[in-house]
């Protein structure tokens, strides 16, 4: 069909090239053009590469480029832009299609502005895994954020935390799955209790810190230390374990320890939300348990550590004391560089 009917324009256009040179031009490109700028709208390049422009140079917005993680990292890449935007004026948006659109299904009051979808030429402003001085003064010139994908150190947005609890608040229908399991943990119905959430990751992390980042599993003499020190401190004390292998920690951390697991939740945002839901924390590692202790806002215990220290992954990309903010408490019990790994 668009054969036929972009020949027969073809063919009145020649009849016209001699009187009406301007008109033959238009209707033979623009059917092109909008061609393109359909494929380009519904394409995955469309997904990933949306950058915002300006016409007003001085205050030129920014932009980032999408990344593929999951909600943890989306929380990470919402909340280093949210802390940059404030520092540089208001002036970083979200890509169309990208962490908005993960995120609004969960967090209702969302306030960052998205980006409208344009296609321009780009001038990238790298950012490393923490926040630099040079992050505060983001150039007019740069329209778009690159460099590190999964930015999650608390150094771009620890001066907003408070306003990040609010971006961050969880639907009414979450909300209320995380109380209910935080009052079916409580089975000796303690007055007043102090929840702990404490967030075993496992999975895929197994794999990724013993092999790719030369790392070591958390073990139990960490859970132990961890579980002590709340127990010494507070009064009525309620742990409640959320871990994406329940069988492990039922198997190994209920009889030793005394503490509750968590069912299977619907969504890992309803596991996000029942560690938001404690007073405080024990975390091993990952994003996704930095925001359960981050939303919290209690005290945290997190293990320390576990990376082999001379690797560029520890050297670049996870620098413990620029990932976990300085009033987190760090337990050490594996003295990593003596392993070999």
């Amino acid at each position: 069909m668009f054969h036929f009917s972009y020949t027969r324009l073809w063919k009145l256009c020649n009849s016209w090239r001699t009187r009406h040179p301007l008109k033959c031009a238009l209707i033979t490109i623009l059917p092109l053009f909008s061609i393109v700028i359909i494929l380009l709208h519904f394409s995955n390049v469309g997904d990933i590469f949306w950058y915002y422009f300006s016409k007003d140079s001085k205050h030129l917005p920014v932009s980032i480029q999408c990344n593929e993680g999951r909600l943890g990292n989306q929380m990470c890449t919402y909340a280093s832009l949210y802390g940059l935007s404030t520092i540089n004026k208001g002036r970083i948006f979200l890509a169309p299609n990208c962490n908005l659109k993960y995120l609004r299904p969960m967090f209702k009051h969302l306030s960052m502005k998205q980006a409208p979808p344009l296609y321009i030429h780009w001038n990238s402003w790298p950012v490393l895994s923490y926040f630099k001085l040079s992050d505060a003064t983001i150039p007019p010139s740069s329209n778009y954020i690159g460099g590190f994908v999964y930015p999650c150190s608390y150094t771009f947005f620890d001066h907003v935390q408070d306003e990040l609890r609010r971006e961050f608040q969880f639907t009414p229908e979450i909300q209320m799955h995380a109380r209910k399991v935080l009052q079916k943990a409580n089975v000796h119905s303690l007055k007043e209790p102090t929840y702990v959430g404490i967030h075993v990751r496992r999975g895929d992390y197994q794999k990724r810190w013993l092999e790719i980042y030369k790392g070591v599993e958390v073990n139990m003499e960490f859970f132990r230390k961890a579980v002590e020190y709340f127990r010494k401190k507070y009064k009525n004390v309620v742990f409640v374990v959320v871990s994406d292998d329940r069988i492990w920690c039922l198997n190994n951390l209920v009889e030793p320890l005394g503490v509750y697991v968590s069912e299977e939740s619907p969504t890992p945002a309803h596991d996000i939300a029942i560690l938001a839901h404690c007073n405080h924390t024990i975390m091993t590692y990952g994003t996704f348990g930095f925001w359960g202790a981050y939303l919290a806002g209690g005290e945290v215990v997190y293990f320390d550590k576990f990376l082999l220290p001379n690797t560029s992954f520890a050297k670049t990309d996870f620098i413990f004391d620029k990932m976990y903010p300085p009033r987190w408490k760090g337990i050490v019990t594996v003295n990593v560089s003596a392993l070999k790994l």
